[in-house]
């Protein structure tokens, strides 16, 4: 799905929007959200079970990657890069909350 106007960002390569996001634009950025925010949070459901948790770890994932796309190399693609970390993410989450449980068994 395209939100942003369609001249602009919808037609552009993957790897021309990061090096356009590299370059300071963030809205070429926010296309890649659209892009891949709904695949994103399917996957992450899937191992949270909880809308709001998944939702949340999508956001910080999105957020890390922006702040850190300078240690993505164009080796793989893109949502490959993305989706690894949106299931370290995950897991450090699931863990969080087994975690919080085992202590509030205790």
């Amino acid at each position: 799905m395209c939100t942003s106007d369609p001249q602009l960002y919808c037609n552009i390569p993957e790897n021309n929007l990061l090096q356009m996001t590299r370059s300071g634009n963030e809205e070429a950025f926010e296309e890649i959200i659209q892009r891949y925010r709904l695949r994103m949070y399917e996957t992450a459901l899937a191992i949270l079970s909880s809308p709001m948790a998944a939702e949340a770890v999508v956001s910080d994932t999105f957020q890390k990657a922006y702040e850190n796309l300078d240690d993505f190399h164009d080796e793989s693609l893109f949502l490959t890069w993305l989706c690894r970390q949106l299931i370290c993410n995950a897991r450090k989450k699931l863990q969080q909350n087994n975690s919080v449980q085992l202590n509030n068994h205790d």
